[in-house]
């Protein structure tokens, strides 16, 4: 049972990473709009939110690495890592609607 959910956690987080990832370039093609004041202070927000998307990518390969009984430790830092990606994200969002 272990390795089943382990297995289906895993493409979940990859689901949910990639969606992120999706938001990510769509911010990054809205800077073109701003003025360009607004515009360097928003592509460092989103260079903060990349970084963090690479450090999310790392943590979701090292879960991978995990055996099925052991990844329920790493599977926690994957998700605080994602939710600050998340509140991140949500934060670069209502800054420059």
């Amino acid at each position: 049972m272990a390795e089943e959910e382990k297995t289906t956690y895993e493409r979940d987080a990859e689901q949910r990473l990639k969606e992120l990832g999706r938001k990510i370039d769509e911010l990054l093609e809205k800077a073109s709009t701003l003025e360009a004041s607004v515009r360097e202070q928003f592509m460092k927000q989103v260079g903060n939110l990349k970084t963090q998307r690479d450090t999310l990518e790392g943590k979701l390969r090292e879960l991978k690495s995990e055996s099925a009984q052991a990844w329920g430790d790493v599977r926690g830092g994957f998700e605080k890592a994602f939710k600050d990606l998340d509140e991140g994200f949500k934060s670069a969002v209502s800054r420059f609607k």
